[in-house]
Protein backbone atom coordinates (compact mmCIF):
# COMPACT_ATOMS: atom_id res chain seq x y z
CA UNK A 1 0.00 0.00 0.00
CA UNK A 2 1.60 3.73 -0.79
CA UNK A 3 2.18 6.11 1.69
CA UNK A 4 -0.68 8.10 0.32
CA UNK A 5 -3.17 5.26 0.82
CA UNK A 6 -2.10 4.57 4.43
CA UNK A 7 -2.54 8.58 5.02
CA UNK A 8 -5.98 8.61 3.69
CA UNK A 9 -6.73 5.28 5.63
CA UNK A 10 -5.13 6.98 9.33
CA UNK A 11 -7.63 10.12 7.94
CA UNK A 12 -10.70 7.67 7.83
CA UNK A 13 -9.88 6.27 11.23
CA UNK A 14 -9.46 9.51 13.00
CA UNK A 15 -12.75 11.46 11.35
CA UNK A 16 -14.58 8.17 12.29
CA UNK A 17 -13.58 8.62 15.90
CA UNK A 18 -14.30 12.25 15.95
CA UNK A 19 -18.06 11.72 14.78
CA UNK A 20 -18.34 8.25 17.69
CA UNK A 21 -17.15 10.61 20.02
CA UNK A 22 -20.24 11.26 22.11
CA UNK A 23 -21.21 13.80 23.45
CA UNK A 24 -18.54 16.12 21.67
CA UNK A 25 -14.79 14.99 20.85
CA UNK A 26 -12.03 16.39 22.77
CA UNK A 27 -9.51 18.67 21.90
CA UNK A 28 -6.87 16.10 20.81
CA UNK A 29 -9.36 14.40 18.79
CA UNK A 30 -9.66 17.57 16.79
CA UNK A 31 -6.19 18.22 16.28
CA UNK A 32 -5.71 14.43 15.52
CA UNK A 33 -8.26 14.82 12.05
CA UNK A 34 -6.79 18.28 10.92
CA UNK A 35 -3.11 17.28 11.36
CA UNK A 36 -4.07 13.94 9.50
CA UNK A 37 -5.91 16.03 6.51
CA UNK A 38 -2.64 18.19 6.78
CA UNK A 39 -0.54 14.68 5.55
CA UNK A 40 -2.87 13.89 3.26
CA UNK A 41 -2.81 17.21 1.66
CA UNK A 42 1.18 17.44 1.57
CA UNK A 43 1.33 13.91 -0.04
CA UNK A 44 -1.26 15.44 -2.99
CA UNK A 45 0.96 18.10 -3.14
CA UNK A 46 4.24 16.32 -3.63
CA UNK A 47 4.46 15.37 -7.57
CA UNK A 48 7.08 12.41 -6.59
CA UNK A 49 4.75 10.07 -4.89
CA UNK A 50 1.86 7.52 -6.85
CA UNK A 51 -1.29 9.29 -7.58
CA UNK A 52 -4.16 8.73 -5.39
CA UNK A 53 -6.33 5.54 -6.66
CA UNK A 54 -9.38 6.34 -4.82
CA UNK A 55 -10.28 9.74 -5.72
CA UNK A 56 -13.97 9.77 -4.43
CA UNK A 57 -13.34 8.63 -1.23
CA UNK A 58 -11.03 11.54 -0.18
CA UNK A 59 -14.34 13.69 -1.47
CA UNK A 60 -16.34 11.60 0.58
CA UNK A 61 -14.84 11.81 3.70
CA UNK A 62 -13.95 15.63 3.17
CA UNK A 63 -18.23 15.87 3.06
CA UNK A 64 -18.36 14.25 6.06
CA UNK A 65 -15.35 16.29 7.92
CA UNK A 66 -17.43 19.64 6.87
CA UNK A 67 -20.77 17.69 8.60
CA UNK A 68 -18.63 17.88 11.89
CA UNK A 69 -17.50 21.55 11.93
CA UNK A 70 -20.25 22.88 14.22
CA UNK A 71 -18.63 20.00 16.80
CA UNK A 72 -15.63 20.98 15.89
CA UNK A 73 -16.13 24.65 16.80
CA UNK A 74 -17.42 23.60 20.18
CA UNK A 75 -14.95 22.23 21.03
CA UNK A 76 -11.90 23.90 19.84
CA UNK A 77 -10.89 27.48 19.07
CA UNK A 78 -9.79 27.10 15.55
CA UNK A 79 -8.33 31.06 15.08
CA UNK A 80 -6.29 29.92 18.47
CA UNK A 81 -4.40 26.59 17.13
CA UNK A 82 -4.02 28.88 13.76
CA UNK A 83 -1.29 30.69 15.67
CA UNK A 84 0.77 27.66 17.04
CA UNK A 85 0.12 25.51 13.37
CA UNK A 86 0.18 28.04 10.76
CA UNK A 87 -1.69 26.85 7.95
CA UNK A 88 -1.93 27.78 4.58
CA UNK A 89 -4.97 29.35 3.21
CA UNK A 90 -5.58 26.28 0.84
CA UNK A 91 -6.43 23.90 4.13
CA UNK A 92 -9.62 25.24 4.95
CA UNK A 93 -10.52 22.58 7.17
CA UNK A 94 -8.60 24.93 9.74
CA UNK A 95 -10.79 27.67 8.94
CA UNK A 96 -14.17 26.66 9.91
CA UNK A 97 -16.89 29.27 11.21
CA UNK A 98 -19.11 28.55 14.11
CA UNK A 99 -22.35 29.10 13.21
CA UNK A 100 -24.60 31.98 13.52
CA UNK A 101 -27.27 30.98 15.78
CA UNK A 102 -30.88 31.75 14.96
CA UNK A 103 -32.59 33.82 17.71
CA UNK A 104 -36.62 34.81 17.66
CA UNK A 105 -35.81 38.16 17.90
CA UNK A 106 -33.86 38.06 14.29
CA UNK A 107 -37.30 37.84 12.18
CA UNK A 108 -37.75 41.57 12.92
CA UNK A 109 -34.37 42.31 11.04
CA UNK A 110 -36.03 43.79 7.94
CA UNK A 111 -38.44 45.98 10.31
CA UNK A 112 -34.94 47.36 12.32
CA UNK A 113 -33.52 48.26 8.89
CA UNK A 114 -36.37 49.71 7.60
CA UNK A 115 -36.30 52.23 10.97
CA UNK A 116 -33.08 52.55 10.62
CA UNK A 117 -33.39 53.86 6.96
CA UNK A 118 -36.60 56.35 8.02
CA UNK A 119 -34.68 57.51 11.11
CA UNK A 120 -31.32 58.22 8.64
CA UNK A 121 -33.69 60.35 6.59
CA UNK A 122 -35.04 62.22 9.33
CA UNK A 123 -31.39 62.59 10.62
CA UNK A 124 -30.33 64.34 7.18
CA UNK A 125 -33.78 66.63 7.62
CA UNK A 126 -32.56 67.66 11.15
CA UNK A 127 -29.21 68.33 9.40
CA UNK A 128 -30.23 70.21 7.03
CA UNK A 129 -32.42 72.76 9.13
CA UNK A 130 -29.45 72.97 11.40
CA UNK A 131 -26.84 73.76 8.57
CA UNK A 132 -28.82 76.34 7.22
CA UNK A 133 -29.72 78.00 10.09
CA UNK A 134 -25.79 78.86 10.72
CA UNK A 135 -25.24 79.20 6.80
CA UNK A 136 -27.70 82.04 6.57
CA UNK A 137 -25.70 84.55 8.01
CA UNK A 138 -21.87 85.17 8.03
CA UNK A 139 -20.25 82.37 9.85
CA UNK A 140 -18.24 82.67 13.04
CA UNK A 141 -16.29 79.50 14.77
CA UNK A 142 -18.42 77.85 15.70
CA UNK A 143 -20.92 77.86 12.55
CA UNK A 144 -18.04 76.63 11.15
CA UNK A 145 -17.72 73.44 13.44
CA UNK A 146 -21.16 73.11 13.00
CA UNK A 147 -21.07 73.12 9.08
CA UNK A 148 -17.74 70.83 9.03
CA UNK A 149 -19.64 68.48 11.40
CA UNK A 150 -22.99 68.06 9.60
CA UNK A 151 -20.89 67.23 6.49
CA UNK A 152 -19.19 64.49 7.95
CA UNK A 153 -22.59 63.19 9.65
CA UNK A 154 -24.37 63.41 6.07
CA UNK A 155 -22.01 60.91 5.19
CA UNK A 156 -22.01 58.82 7.92
CA UNK A 157 -25.42 58.62 7.78
CA UNK A 158 -25.87 57.78 4.20
CA UNK A 159 -23.04 55.58 4.22
CA UNK A 160 -23.14 53.86 7.53
CA UNK A 161 -27.24 52.73 6.59
CA UNK A 162 -27.28 52.76 2.80
CA UNK A 163 -24.15 51.08 1.60
CA UNK A 164 -22.28 48.43 1.76
CA UNK A 165 -19.16 50.18 3.14
CA UNK A 166 -21.10 51.60 5.66
CA UNK A 167 -22.36 48.23 6.67
CA UNK A 168 -19.03 47.21 7.14
CA UNK A 169 -17.73 50.59 8.88
CA UNK A 170 -20.53 49.88 11.58
CA UNK A 171 -20.53 46.44 11.49
CA UNK A 172 -16.30 46.94 13.06
CA UNK A 173 -17.69 49.82 15.24
CA UNK A 174 -20.57 47.47 16.48
CA UNK A 175 -17.36 44.37 17.11
CA UNK A 176 -14.84 46.67 18.53
CA UNK A 177 -17.86 47.72 20.99
CA UNK A 178 -18.38 43.94 21.74
CA UNK A 179 -21.78 44.11 20.41
CA UNK A 180 -22.63 40.47 19.43
CA UNK A 181 -22.86 39.88 15.89
CA UNK A 182 -26.59 38.79 15.86
CA UNK A 183 -27.61 42.53 17.10
CA UNK A 184 -26.18 43.85 14.17
CA UNK A 185 -29.56 45.21 12.39
CA UNK A 186 -30.27 46.06 16.31
CA UNK A 187 -27.06 47.69 16.48
CA UNK A 188 -27.22 49.72 13.66
CA UNK A 189 -31.23 51.29 14.72
CA UNK A 190 -29.44 51.99 17.96
CA UNK A 191 -26.45 54.18 16.29
CA UNK A 192 -28.72 56.05 14.19
CA UNK A 193 -31.25 56.91 16.95
CA UNK A 194 -28.33 57.84 19.01
CA UNK A 195 -27.38 59.89 16.29
CA UNK A 196 -30.98 61.59 15.89
CA UNK A 197 -31.11 62.32 19.39
CA UNK A 198 -28.49 64.26 19.67
CA UNK A 199 -29.58 65.81 16.56
CA UNK A 200 -33.25 67.24 18.16
CA UNK A 201 -31.07 67.99 21.35
CA UNK A 202 -28.94 70.24 19.39
CA UNK A 203 -31.84 71.33 17.61
CA UNK A 204 -33.80 72.61 21.06
CA UNK A 205 -30.98 74.12 22.28
CA UNK A 206 -31.30 76.68 19.57
CA UNK A 207 -32.70 79.31 22.13
CA UNK A 208 -29.72 78.73 24.56
CA UNK A 209 -27.14 79.27 22.03
CA UNK A 210 -29.00 82.43 20.78
CA UNK A 211 -29.52 83.88 24.26
CA UNK A 212 -25.74 83.67 24.31
CA UNK A 213 -25.20 85.46 21.07
CA UNK A 214 -27.50 88.03 22.37
CA UNK A 215 -25.06 88.22 25.60
CA UNK A 216 -22.32 88.42 23.53
CA UNK A 217 -23.85 91.01 21.30
CA UNK A 218 -24.97 93.26 24.13
CA UNK A 219 -21.00 93.33 25.65
CA UNK A 220 -20.23 94.48 21.89
CA UNK A 221 -22.65 97.05 22.08
CA UNK A 222 -21.59 98.50 25.04
CA UNK A 223 -17.70 98.56 23.88
CA UNK A 224 -18.91 100.22 21.07
CA UNK A 225 -18.40 97.47 18.38
CA UNK A 226 -21.46 98.24 16.31
CA UNK A 227 -20.74 96.09 13.47
CA UNK A 228 -19.73 93.27 15.79
CA UNK A 229 -22.87 93.38 17.79
CA UNK A 230 -24.95 93.21 14.53
CA UNK A 231 -23.91 90.58 13.71
CA UNK A 232 -23.94 88.90 16.35
CA UNK A 233 -27.86 90.00 17.11
CA UNK A 234 -28.39 88.49 13.81
CA UNK A 235 -26.90 85.32 13.91
CA UNK A 236 -28.74 85.39 17.63
CA UNK A 237 -32.33 85.52 15.36
CA UNK A 238 -31.51 83.07 12.63
CA UNK A 239 -30.95 80.76 15.35
CA UNK A 240 -34.20 81.52 17.29
CA UNK A 241 -36.73 84.50 15.08
CA UNK A 242 -38.47 84.54 17.93
CA UNK A 243 -36.36 86.11 20.00
CA UNK A 244 -37.20 89.60 21.00
CA UNK A 245 -34.47 90.90 23.07
CA UNK A 246 -32.37 90.39 19.99
CA UNK A 247 -34.30 91.75 17.24
CA UNK A 248 -34.66 95.06 19.99
CA UNK A 249 -30.88 95.08 20.34
CA UNK A 250 -30.52 94.73 16.78
CA UNK A 251 -32.53 97.81 16.26
CA UNK A 252 -30.79 100.30 18.91
CA UNK A 253 -27.28 98.93 16.60
CA UNK A 254 -29.08 99.90 13.38
CA UNK A 255 -29.89 103.09 14.78
CA UNK A 256 -26.67 103.79 16.19
CA UNK A 257 -25.45 102.79 12.57
CA UNK A 258 -27.40 105.10 10.77
CA UNK A 259 -29.75 102.55 9.25
CA UNK A 260 -33.16 104.03 10.17
CA UNK A 261 -35.24 101.54 7.68
CA UNK A 262 -34.08 98.41 8.97
CA UNK A 263 -34.46 99.38 12.88
CA UNK A 264 -37.79 100.52 11.80
CA UNK A 265 -37.96 96.99 10.31
CA UNK A 266 -36.76 95.18 13.54
CA UNK A 267 -39.20 97.84 15.69
CA UNK A 268 -42.06 96.87 13.85
CA UNK A 269 -41.79 92.98 14.49
CA UNK A 270 -40.94 93.40 17.98
CA UNK A 271 -43.74 95.40 18.47
CA UNK A 272 -46.67 93.82 16.90
CA UNK A 273 -45.34 90.13 18.29
CA UNK A 274 -47.94 88.84 20.70
CA UNK A 275 -45.84 85.84 22.22
CA UNK A 276 -44.91 87.83 24.72
CA UNK A 277 -46.95 89.51 28.44
CA UNK A 278 -48.04 92.88 28.29
CA UNK A 279 -45.61 95.90 28.94
CA UNK A 280 -42.45 94.51 27.83
CA UNK A 281 -40.49 94.88 24.62
CA UNK A 282 -43.44 95.48 22.39
CA UNK A 283 -44.21 98.92 24.57
CA UNK A 284 -40.45 99.13 23.94
CA UNK A 285 -40.87 99.00 20.63
CA UNK A 286 -43.69 100.57 19.54
CA UNK A 287 -41.99 103.44 21.41
CA UNK A 288 -38.92 103.39 19.51
CA UNK A 289 -40.62 103.44 16.13
CA UNK A 290 -42.55 105.77 17.02
CA UNK A 291 -39.86 108.02 17.80
CA UNK A 292 -38.51 107.38 14.47
CA UNK A 293 -41.64 108.48 12.46
CA UNK A 294 -41.23 111.46 14.65
CA UNK A 295 -37.35 112.30 13.48
CA UNK A 296 -38.71 111.85 9.99
CA UNK A 297 -41.76 114.13 10.85
CA UNK A 298 -44.22 111.58 10.60
CA UNK A 299 -46.44 112.66 13.21
CA UNK A 300 -49.35 111.26 12.44
CA UNK A 301 -47.95 107.56 11.95
CA UNK A 302 -46.31 108.19 15.00
CA UNK A 303 -49.13 109.45 17.31
CA UNK A 304 -51.36 106.18 16.96
CA UNK A 305 -48.63 104.04 18.36
CA UNK A 306 -47.47 106.11 21.34
CA UNK A 307 -51.19 106.14 22.00
CA UNK A 308 -51.40 102.22 22.56
CA UNK A 309 -47.85 102.22 24.26
CA UNK A 310 -49.30 104.80 27.02
CA UNK A 311 -52.62 102.52 27.37
CA UNK A 312 -51.18 99.41 28.16
CA UNK A 313 -47.78 101.08 30.16
CA UNK A 314 -47.48 99.76 33.39
CA UNK A 315 -47.17 102.47 36.57
CA UNK A 316 -44.45 100.87 37.82
CA UNK A 317 -42.38 101.72 34.46
CA UNK A 318 -41.55 105.05 35.13
CA UNK A 319 -38.91 105.36 32.75
CA UNK A 320 -40.99 103.95 30.25
CA UNK A 321 -44.08 105.97 30.47
CA UNK A 322 -41.93 108.81 30.66
CA UNK A 323 -40.17 108.37 27.46
CA UNK A 324 -44.10 107.49 25.81
CA UNK A 325 -45.11 110.72 27.07
CA UNK A 326 -42.41 112.81 26.16
CA UNK A 327 -42.80 111.44 22.66
CA UNK A 328 -46.21 112.36 22.78
CA UNK A 329 -45.52 115.73 23.79
CA UNK A 330 -43.01 115.99 20.96
CA UNK A 331 -45.44 114.19 18.30
CA UNK A 332 -48.18 116.44 18.89
CA UNK A 333 -45.98 119.23 19.37
CA UNK A 334 -45.08 118.65 15.75
CA UNK A 335 -48.75 118.67 14.50
CA UNK A 336 -49.47 122.13 16.27
CA UNK A 337 -51.62 120.78 18.86
CA UNK A 338 -49.80 122.55 21.75
CA UNK A 339 -52.54 122.23 24.36
CA UNK A 340 -52.73 118.44 24.05
CA UNK A 341 -48.61 118.46 24.04
CA UNK A 342 -48.86 120.57 26.74
CA UNK A 343 -51.03 118.06 28.93
CA UNK A 344 -48.14 115.15 27.68
CA UNK A 345 -45.24 117.16 28.48
CA UNK A 346 -46.60 118.46 32.09
CA UNK A 347 -47.21 115.00 33.10
CA UNK A 348 -43.78 113.47 32.01
CA UNK A 349 -41.90 116.28 34.41
CA UNK A 350 -44.15 115.09 37.09
CA UNK A 351 -42.63 111.33 36.52
CA UNK A 352 -39.25 113.03 36.51
CA UNK A 353 -38.51 116.29 37.02
CA UNK A 354 -34.69 116.21 36.31
CA UNK A 355 -34.67 114.56 32.70
CA UNK A 356 -34.46 117.73 30.46
CA UNK A 357 -35.93 116.28 27.31
CA UNK A 358 -39.33 117.23 28.57
CA UNK A 359 -38.47 120.39 30.21
CA UNK A 360 -36.79 121.88 27.01
CA UNK A 361 -40.04 120.60 25.06
CA UNK A 362 -42.38 121.94 27.03
CA UNK A 363 -40.76 125.39 27.08
CA UNK A 364 -41.00 125.13 23.10
CA UNK A 365 -45.15 124.13 23.71
CA UNK A 366 -45.56 126.86 26.11
CA UNK A 367 -43.65 129.41 23.86
CA UNK A 368 -45.80 128.58 21.05
CA UNK A 369 -49.04 129.07 23.36
CA UNK A 370 -48.04 132.45 24.25
CA UNK A 371 -47.76 133.47 20.58
CA UNK A 372 -50.85 131.45 19.72
CA UNK A 373 -52.58 133.68 22.93
CA UNK A 374 -51.34 137.17 21.42
CA UNK A 375 -52.38 136.46 17.92
CA UNK A 376 -56.04 135.52 19.27
CA UNK A 377 -58.91 138.08 19.19
CA UNK A 378 -60.17 139.68 22.10
CA UNK A 379 -62.29 137.68 24.04
CA UNK A 380 -61.16 134.33 22.95
CA UNK A 381 -58.60 132.28 24.09
CA UNK A 382 -56.85 129.24 22.80
CA UNK A 383 -58.57 125.78 23.92
CA UNK A 384 -56.08 123.80 26.16
CA UNK A 385 -58.56 120.81 26.13
CA UNK A 386 -57.03 117.81 24.48
CA UNK A 387 -59.15 115.27 21.87
CA UNK A 388 -60.69 111.69 22.78
CA UNK A 389 -58.63 110.14 20.12
CA UNK A 390 -59.32 106.32 21.56
CA UNK A 391 -56.14 104.37 20.15
CA UNK A 392 -56.73 100.60 18.94
CA UNK A 393 -54.68 98.54 21.45
CA UNK A 394 -52.35 95.99 20.91
CA UNK A 395 -50.54 93.37 23.81
CA UNK A 396 -47.02 94.08 24.92
CA UNK A 397 -44.90 93.26 27.43
CA UNK A 398 -42.38 94.88 30.54
CA UNK A 399 -38.79 96.13 29.21
CA UNK A 400 -35.89 98.83 29.76
CA UNK A 401 -34.93 100.17 26.78
CA UNK A 402 -33.87 103.33 25.58
CA UNK A 403 -36.24 105.98 24.56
Amino acid sequence: MSLLEHSLENYEDRLFELETADPLPTVEQVLDVLTARDVVHALLCDRTRDVIRRPAVLTYLDRRLKKQSEKITRVADLSDLRTSFHPTAEAWWWFFEAPVPVYWWDRFDRLWNALAIFLSLLCLFALYSISTRFLSGDRDTLGSVVVALQTALTGLVIGGVLTRDGHMTIDRVLTTLKVPIHFKQEGRLILVTLLLTFLISFRLSFPLISHAYTSTGAKDYEAGRLVEAQLNYQRAINLNPDNLEARFKLALALEDLGESEAASREYRIVSSSRKTDPNALNLEGLNNLARLYILTEGYDEAVPLLLQARDQVSPEAEYLRYSILKNLGWARLGQERYDEAEVYLQEAVKIDDAMAPAHCLLAQVLEELDQSQARSPPGKAASREPDKQTPMKISGTEWQGND
